[in-house]
């Protein structure tokens, strides 16, 4: 099936090392492959010049998975840039403040890592090489499950970050769940990296959601997949795909469903640089 339509492309896929289709696959008494993040591209339009996968040893500092990847097209002559750095990633999904802790660990690891890469292949080029994330974070843009939206703001607002790190530590002085953030190297990250979302960028807001399904407790409906990119670096987002209106979404089953076969809904964006 994928190799049908995935023809004249070529990717790399981190699987999970905790993967929840394995676990069911076990109680089912079957061998399912785990699920993971990936990234496909044209071969014929752009070459590999690094990749890497998060989250598939033991060795890495934190457990995260994620998939990045250095490209160069193939044909030069476009513009001054032809190199560019793909990044997906799938954050911890408990949507709790302990989960919360943990993607923003995860996302400044990343971070990190990201931003030593770029400088190192800039400086060897002396261009440009614009970043690109592609993301499901399991992380609201603003408090919608009560806790503050730490992830979502580390990346593209510094200013509210600071300010919902503050308000937090304030209110729960005595109970607060642990926040171990080197705020010196979040600094340096959020400043050199600077990111900012395609569908905000665009439409002025995130989308309303990006998954919506059933759950024990209710539906959940809610924001937590994103596109990120570095504009400061000559990078303009012209397009980006419409969520699925309510009213053409099948209440009974939401998602998936015959009409959407994940439990979220695609998103995509079209760039220029």
């Amino acid at each position: 099936f994928f190799k049908h339509y995935l023809q004249g492309y070529e990717g790399i896929f981190a699987p999970k090392k905790s993967s929840p289709c394995t676990k069911i696959g076990k109680e089912m008494g079957k061998a399912m492959l785990p699920d993971g993040v990936a990234i496909f591209y044209k071969s014929k339009s752009f070459k590999t010049i690094f990749s890497r996968l998060y989250g598939v040893s033991e060795k890495e500092k934190v457990d995260v998975a994620a998939a990045v990847v250095h490209l160069r097209r193939s044909q030069t002559g476009h513009s001054d840039m032809n190199d560019l750095i793909v990044v997906c990633t799938h954050l911890k999904s408990a949507k709790d403040m302990e989960g919360e802790v943990q993607r923003l660990k995860q996302i400044q690891y990343l971070a990190s890592e990201m931003l030593q890469y770029q400088e190192k292949v800039e400086q060897e080029i002396r261009k440009y090489i614009p970043i690109f994330i592609g993301c499901d974070l399991n992380a609201p843009p603003k408090d919608t499950k009560g806790f503050p939206p730490f992830t979502y703001a580390s990346i593209v607002d510094d200013k509210l970050f600071k300010n919902l790190l503050q308000t937090y530590k304030e209110k729960n002085s005595k109970n607060a769940q642990s926040i171990n953030l080197n705020m010196k190297l979040y600094q340096k990250t959020y400043n050199k990296l600077r990111f900012t979302s395609a569908y905000k960028s665009l439409l002025g807001s995130e989308p309303k959601y990006t998954t919506w399904k059933k759950r024990k407790g209710g539906e959940d409906k809610h924001t937590i997949d994103y596109l990120f990119f570095q504009h400061f670096k000559g990078v303009v987002v012209t397009s980006v795909l419409n969520i699925p209106d309510e009213r053409t979404v099948n209440r009974e089953s939401l998602l998936p469903g015959w009409e959407y076969p994940s439990d979220h809904f695609a998103i995509m964006a079209s760039f220029e640089f």
